[in-house]
């Protein structure tokens, strides 16, 4: 194999603000003024719009800090949040600092989801000359062998091999639904079940020299194309 990753970043630096909540519970603040405050600094807030005389589209007015001002974490963190006390009625101003703290840490880069379940994809390429399913069925052995996972987690081969299994699961059933409609007609055409009986087994004998033909000639067994020859 070649090439292997996985579709998330473990290692993204990330910079959470811990809030206080007895101290701002003290000081009347809430966690919301502290949240908004930081999210305006740092993304900006529509306030208002504006016109030009003769346009009839309206422009967005966002205010928001000044780059110097935005990456300075110090400068953020002394920012302050203007809100009415709600015990006092006054307006009142207390700086992010007070009430709460950052921290430094890494986080993942992104949360994918499938069916509301977290997933993580690892993948890589098959080098040439190398057969996918074997390289496939080469890893399912190690791990059944030497490789042991958390309860909480589950492990499951996607991708190609997930796409092989469903377009096997629809020729098999389009496999059998052929052989019972052929059957039916046989059965009508001679009015007899022993004799379609005998003509339906040469459908398994042929099935083994198609297999039997794959192995003397050392050719892939492609799901779509194989099949498609043994309905036919």
């Amino acid at each position: 194999m070649e090439a292997l990753r996985i579709d998330i970043d473990r290692a993204k630096p990330e910079m959470p603000i811990v809030i206080d909540r007895a101290k701002a519970r003290r000081l009347n603040v809430s966690t919301y003024a502290v949240a908004d405050a930081i999210r305006t600094a740092l993304f900006g807030k529509e306030v208002s719009t504006f016109r030009i005389e003769g346009d009839d589209d309206d422009y967005e007015i966002n205010v928001r800090l000044k780059d110097a001002y935005r990456y300075d974490v110090q400068q953020l963190m002394d920012m302050r949040i203007t809100f009415r006390d709600m015990l006092t009625g006054q307006i009142r101003q207390v700086p992010i600092s007070a009430v709460a703290k950052e921290e430094y840490g890494t986080t993942f880069s992104a949360i994918k989801r499938k069916d509301l379940d977290r997933v993580v994809t690892v993948s890589s390429n098959v080098i040439a000359g190398y057969n996918n399913n074997e390289v496939v069925q080469a890893i399912k052995d190690e791990m059944a062998s030497g490789f042991t996972s958390d309860d909480r987690f589950n492990l499951r081969f996607t991708g190609e091999q997930e796409d092989q299994a469903k377009d096997m699961g629809f020729l098999m059933m389009a496999f059998l639904v052929a052989i019972f409609v052929v059957f039916l007609i046989i059965v009508a055409q001679f009015n007899s079940i022993s004799y379609p009986l005998i003509v339906m087994s040469t459908v398994l004998f042929s099935t083994i020299g198609v297999f039997l033909g794959l192995v003397v000639f050392r050719m892939d067994f492609v799901i779509m194309m194989t099949m498609l020859g043994i309905i036919s």
